[in-house]
């Protein structure tokens, strides 16, 4: 059964390794190539019609980057969590407060640094704790240490690490995320946060 079990979490780890890839890079081929293999492993097509070009580029940026584009959505779960629907349009919540405090509290609880992450240095200089990029990171690491535990006593309480992780945090934004990002556009950025909201949905209904 666990042996079973570890093949699955570290299949759920690449997943969300590749989906914190795709938000912490630019869309270069590769970086595409890496979430449509991840995808294609589900029989997912979803991010084929998705090629590497200058204007995919500027829509990385004016979604995460530059705050007064219409398409711009901040992806941390405090901003999501706080976001509601005004006839100024779209706010959100302050990029602060006691969920962020309490995923960086969940970090330090199994040693996941996530300053340590790796990727294009301008998405890294704005990356937060509780940004989606990094909390499907730590989802990845969970997932990574589940796949390599030494005994199965260890596999099943990393695993309820996980999934309490999940349903207290990850789990309850994703979809809002997916919803605020598909209002402008069904671009890479709105697919991908759909993605990991279904991907999660799976992994909670399981």
């Amino acid at each position: 059964m666990y042996n079973d079990s570890r093949e699955i979490a570290r299949g759920e780890s690449a997943l969300f390794d590749v989906c914190a890839e795709v938000l912490l890079n630019e869309p270069s081929t590769r970086v595409l190539g890496d979430i449509q293999q991840v995808a294609h492993a589900l029989g997912d097509s979803r991010f084929d019609r998705f090629e590497e070009s200058d204007a995919l580029v500027q829509r990385y940026y004016d979604r995460l980057f530059v705050t007064d584009r219409p398409v711009f959505v901040p992806l941390s779960e405090n901003c999501m969590r706080g976001f509601c629907m005004t006839d100024a349009g779209p706010q959100y919540g302050a990029l602060e407060g006691s969920a962020s405090d309490h995923v960086i509290a969940c970090y330090h609880a199994v040693g996941f640094d996530w300053h340590r992450l790796s990727g294009f240095q301008s998405a890294l200089d704005i990356l937060r704790a509780d940004s989606l990029a990094s909390e499907c990171a730590f989802v990845a690491f969970l997932k990574s240490q589940e796949a390599c535990a030494e005994t199965d006593e260890q596999v099943a309480h990393i695993a309820d690490l996980a999934d309490e992780f999940i349903a207290r945090h990850l789990g309850e934004w994703a979809r809002t995320a997916a919803h605020c990002a598909a209002r402008s556009d069904e671009d890479l950025y709105a697919t991908l946060c759909a993605f990991v909201a279904d991907a999660l949905e799976a992994l909670q209904i399981r």
